[in-house]
């Protein structure tokens, strides 16, 4: 992971289409829920979010005082490529992403 070296924190991308984000009960707000204590209290990683996502999981009460977010345009608004960009070609401060 690229959050060991330097003392970086890793960075993480989470996305899901609008059909696995809808409700507390999705599928993308049940997987933040189960990783939400590791996410805050070990990993602590840049979790960067199409803005669906992001809206999508603060609507559902989660990540709403998570700080390290790096929010990305909506996925019809060229997040999608954007974030494909990033797991090709690496982030604009050389780090990589360490999942997705």
């Amino acid at each position: 992971m690229s959050g060991g070296a330097g003392g970086a924190r890793p960075a993480v991308a989470v996305l899901a289409s609008r059909s696995l984000r809808l409700g507390p009960d999705s599928p993308a707000a049940r997987f933040i829920r189960r990783f939400e204590p590791y996410f805050r209290e070990v990993l602590r990683p840049e979790l960067h979010l199409l803005e669906g996502t992001y809206r999508s999981l603060l609507r559902c009460g989660l990540l709403h005082d998570y700080e390290p977010v790096v929010r990305v345009p909506p996925g019809g608004e060229g997040g999608l490529v954007a974030l494909s960009d990033r797991v090709v070609s690496g982030l604009p401060d050389g780090r990589r992403l360490d999942a997705v």
